[in-house]
């Protein structure tokens, strides 16, 4: 098999395309890939389930049950004990945490009636905005003072594209988000402040309004949710780039932080084995920050109503898909991502720097199998699975690459 030299490439906005051939070619970044990046969602941490048994660099605190609506659930009423506990875990552990504002108390709702037609989120009046400023003024102030120097970063508000979820303009957005950007930055200067992250085929559209109002100066982050639905995860590189043409034309050039990821929104998606659910998580850690973005937070830890659940019923024993999420974690931590492309034959091959004399392939094709010769000049002499296998490697021989990745990585046998 001839093999694609991913230095030959002709990049426009963060993307590249192969000069003279229709080959697929990203540019990640050069840094070295940093814990924070491999995020988790949780969400019954304080009450069944247990800390997580594989490692995570970061948490988002949505669905964890300390949204506006669940810390004041009445003017001047407030419960932290949720929170503290969060917050308690997270310091234990060594892992910082961004928490998402919005979901409107009742009390405090523009719109207090309104159920925005979702059964997902039947709390009435939470998707509006509040109706006196002034309420969310206190609400963030309260929560930044609060809270000072163990909260990383804020996110404005979830998915507002949706209408379950946000009810207003993206005029009221800015609003909010200029209040919550301006309290949070007198507060706690150190914390950051992450866009409201939109979903799905619509939120590049609500984004590119929200940019064009001048949203982009009350953050740090721009953040996004990257579901592929019931498609392979490599359907996500398209959303990617269309939401970093929209940062391109306003010129934001900012961190982007894929907030909320997992298997499968807004369609369900099947598999037939395990071993292709340990694949899309694998996928989908390589594939974003080959494309850019510099976070990925999996939803979730302990939900089993999705395509890929990490744990079984109980919230503690975990499944093959958090063990993929550790191996792939291992892969990762700490490398240089070189180069990442995709050949003719439809085979993804990822270059990593594992130190300054070490280096490693990240090889898998989504489409199905197929043979490939391993250069020489590539000193394979180890080859790692996402079940964890590792064996030693013939270095004249071949590999049958098919949809799970594979880590070919340099070294004596």
């Amino acid at each position: 098999m001839k093999l694609v030299h991913l230095a030959f490439i002709v990049v426009v906005g963060g993307w590249a395309q192969l000069a003279g051939s229709p080959d697929l070619a990203l540019s990640p970044s050069s840094d070295p890939i940093p814990q924070t990046y491999f995020g988790m969602h949780i969400h019954r941490a304080t009450t069944t389930t247990e800390w997580p048994s594989v490692p995570f660099g970061s948490w988002r605190l949505w669905a964890a049950a300390v949204n506006w609506l669940k810390l004041q659930p009445g003017r001047g009423v407030w419960e932290f004990g949720t929170l503290d506990r969060c917050l308690d875990l997270a310091q234990k552990h060594h892992v910082p945490i961004i928490l998402t504002l919005g979901r409107t108390p009742q009390w405090a709702s523009a719109r207090p009636e309104e159920t925005a037609g979702s059964p997902r989120n039947p709390a009435p009046g939470g998707a509006a905005p509040p109706k006196n400023l002034s309420d969310w003024q206190n609400y963030v102030r309260i929560l930044a003072t609060r809270y000072k120097g163990r909260i990383e970063a804020f996110e404005i508000w979830n998915e507002p594209n949706l209408k379950n979820f946000y009810s207003g303009s993206p005029e009221e957005m800015i609003t909010l988000a200029r209040e919550a950007y301006s309290i949070i930055k007198e507060v706690d200067p150190s914390a950051l402040v992450v866009s409201p992250s939109a979903v799905g085929p619509t939120g590049a559209a609500w984004m590119d309004r929200y940019f064009e109002l001048g949203g982009a100066k009350y953050a740090d982050i721009v953040g996004y949710h990257f579901y592929s639905g019931a498609a392979e995860p490599e359907a996500m590189l398209v959303r990617i780039r269309e939401v970093q043409g929209v940062m391109a034309k306003y010129k934001v050039n900012k961190p982007l932080w894929d907030t909320e990821n997992g298997c499968c929104f807004p369609v369900p998606k099947s598999f037939k084995s395990d071993r292709e659910k340990s694949a899309y998580v694998a996928r989908a850690y390589i594939l974003d920050w080959a494309a850019g973005v510099r976070r990925l937070y999996w939803y979730a830890w302990d939900n089993q109503e999705l395509s890929i659940p990490f744990t079984e019923s109980d919230d503690i024993h975990t499944l093959p898909a958090a063990l993929a999420y550790t191996e792939i974690e291992q892969w990762l931590l700490g490398a240089r991502m070189r180069s990442c492309g995709q050949d003719r034959r439809g085979t993804w091959m990822c270059q990593l720097s594992l130190n300054s004399r070490h280096r490693a392939w990240i090889l898998w094709n989504p489409g199905g199998h197929v043979e490939f010769e391993v250069p020489k000049a590539w000193g394979v002499g180890f080859l790692k699975q996402l079940d964890q296998e590792k064996r030693s490697f013939d270095r004249t021989a071949k590999v049958d690459v098919d949809f799970s990745p594979v880590l070919l990585e340099e070294g004596d046998k």
